[in-house]
């Protein structure tokens, strides 16, 4: 299902981000950047009611976010409760910018609630242009947690685009040690035996890649201990249905899983997507 969106970034991967218009590309779209307006109200909705953000903070880094790639953006409403009270304000955004604030803060929560933070250590498996990784840098320094290195892994020209879009932002990943991985050749990621105890993020790509890359995932990062806890965003349309969870994580840290619907729901009632924590 990635041939044509690598094929389509490859023919970007000289290019300079002022004026390159991939987040509205169609071949793109494809894979990333097609959150419905409708969708990234709830997004908003959902940071109002969960976390109570202030307003200048959603709205700075959306602002950062949707500077390059010529995004498709719409006005949303936004309940700023920072204040006391609630007051009601307009923004221009891009939905896609909107789950990546309100997927990184739900990442956070777990990051910080299994301790994580000691170990520092993040790996995402799938990682679009890296828009949760610039929202992790970003919010993490607002909640005060503490992430010492992180690692994308992704194809192969897919990573050239990473690469690109990351270094463009250099004030949000002050701080934190990061590399891209790409996954050929196959192996070990670049990780050695004493790598242990990160956490790993997969929000679709885990439940999307066929099962020959995703056991290379579950035998390099999970079996081998490189991480120990972590967060995907679950997908059952592509024939994994929920149930399948244990058997991926099975050894996996202190064996803990909990399961929760998405929200918002971004899928059918018959082939629903979760929220996996271990």
């Amino acid at each position: 299902m990635y041939e044509s969106y690598c094929e389509y970034l490859k023919g970007v991967k000289d290019l300079g981000l002022d004026g390159l218009a991939f987040k509205s590309e169609s071949t793109y779209n494809s894979i990333l950047e097609h959150v419905s307006q409708e969708y990234g109200q709830q997004y908003l909705d959902a940071i109002s009611e969960e976390y109570g953000l202030s307003y200048d903070n959603i709205s700075e880094f959306v602002r950062i976010n949707d500077k390059y790639g010529c995004p498709t953006v719409y006005s949303f409403t936004y309940l700023d409760k920072s204040s006391g009270g609630g007051v009601w304000k307009g923004l221009v955004a891009s939905p896609t910018s909107l789950r990546y604030i309100y997927h990184a803060l739900r990442v956070l929560d777990h990051y910080r609630a299994v301790g994580s933070g000691d170990a520092s250590k993040i790996v995402e498996v799938g990682c679009g242009y890296g828009g949760l990784f610039l929202a992790v840098c970003y919010f993490s320094k607002i909640l005060g947690i503490p992430i010492g290195q992180y690692y994308m892994i992704d194809l192969p020209g897919i990573t050239d685009l990473i690469t690109k879009y990351v270094a463009a932002h250099p004030l949000l990943t002050y701080g934190v040690s990061y590399r891209v991985l790409n996954t050929s050749p196959v192996g070990d990621y670049g990780f050695s035996k004493g790598d242990l105890g990160g956490f790993f993020i997969s929000n679709y790509c885990f439940t999307e890649i066929d099962e020959v890359h995703r056991k290379q995932y579950v035998d390099s990062l999970f079996r081998s201990g490189v991480v120990s806890h972590g967060f995907i965003a679950w997908q059952t349309v592509f024939g994994l249905p929920i149930d399948l969870v244990s058997r991926y994580l099975v050894g996996v840290g202190d064996g803990e899983v909990l399961v929760d619907k998405e929200r918002p729901q971004t899928a059918t009632e018959e082939c629903p997507n979760y929220f996996v924590r271990f």
